[in-house]
């Protein structure tokens, strides 16, 4: 009987225990909730998550980085170079970008940057590696170009045809 309590403790225990992890996104806020109530969020520490997009741009002070999150919004991040070293790629049309975690203060005015909002990173944290992205060819869209291509220079053909008959001087008038 007390062997089994003890296994029902230990399993309820670790079941807590593993519940309690949370997820990155768990503890994480919104970007876009931090850039509408950057008031509320300036100079508070706040984690964030999202994809790595465009460029990786290297700085005095650090690195600048954009990190866009699930809705669409994206927020720049100063981030030591020495934080950053295992983020490799940035998200572009061939690419989907790092998904990071950050941790840092979150500054709606960060006068020591020329006054961006932004967060000055503690942590960067690589969730899951950027990757590339197939693209691939729409033959629907290709001849709906092509057609549409096709009627657009049939239409300036005849536009500048009726253009050139009625113009002074021009066209077919006699001289």
């Amino acid at each position: 009987m007390i062997t089994r309590v003890c296994i029902l403790i230990a399993a309820a225990f670790l079941a807590s225990s593993r519940l309690s992890a949370a997820a990155p996104e768990d503890e994480a806020v919104a970007v876009d909730t931090l850039i509408a109530q950057a008031r509320n969020y300036d100079g508070k520490e706040v984690v964030i998550v999202g994809e790595l997009v465009g460029d990786i741009m290297a700085r005095k002070e650090g690195c600048w980085l954009n990190i866009l999150g699930k809705n669409g919004v994206a927020i720049g991040v100063m981030a030591d170079r020495n934080s950053i070293r295992d983020v490799s790629i940035a998200g572009d049309y061939s690419h989907h970008g790092d998904y990071l975690r950050v941790k840092g203060t979150m500054y709606r005015f960060a006068a020591n940057l020329g006054g961006e909002t932004c967060i000055i990173a503690k942590e960067v944290t690589t969730i899951r590696k950027g990757y590339p992205v197939a693209h691939s060819l729409s033959w629907k869209r290709l001849a709906a170009g092509i057609v549409l291509t096709g009627a657009s220079i049939i239409f300036g053909i005849i536009v500048r045809i009726q253009a050139g008959s009625t113009a002074v001087g021009g066209g077919n008038v006699p001289r």
